[in-house]
């Protein structure tokens, strides 16, 4: 006979599964390959590209939002005192810097597709600046995942 497991931090879940791990993906991919999208765009100088990065940010800050919503919800249900807390607040904090900065990005994108322009540039700074913290948030949610148990039934 199977016996009933528990889970640390259940949250958001939908047909037993945790939603916030799969809605990650999502803005991740998407602020990733508008990097990507905007140095090819100024490299071979074509508008097609920067445009594409621009709808990458807006539709990864609309996918932010719920999985923000998700990853409070799992926040919310870590017991207080429980070794992966500070993990867990650390993964919050970087990960809505990294949402604030792509936020930025996103204004800096508007109407602005010239690779001459100082705009452009910083665009592409802030994408950087927000893979970085993707790149660190990420790894403490796996460290929550992987190490604590949060969300795992086990």
């Amino acid at each position: 006979m199977r016996e009933e497991s528990t889970s640390v931090g259940k949250g958001a879940r939908l047909f037993g599964h945790p939603v916030h791990p799969v809605l990650t993906d999502f803005p991740i991919a998407l602020w990733s390959a508008s990097l990507l999208a905007d140095i090819l765009g100024v490299w071979w100088d074509r508008v097609a590209y920067r445009q594409f990065a621009f709808w990458a940010i807006a539709v990864g800050l609309i996918v932010a939002v719920p999985t923000i919503v998700a990853g409070l919800m799992d926040y919310a249900g870590i017991p207080q005192g429980h070794a992966a807390i500070k993990s867990a607040t650390w993964h919050m904090w970087i990960m809505l810097g990294a949402s604030a900065t792509d936020s930025c990005g996103l204004i800096a994108h508007l109407g602005r597709f010239d690779s001459s322009s100082v705009a452009i540039w910083l665009g592409i700074g802030l994408s950087a600046l927000g893979l970085v913290l993707l790149m660190i948030g990420g790894w403490l949610g796996g460290e929550m995942v992987f190490r604590y148990g949060i969300g795992s039934t086990r």
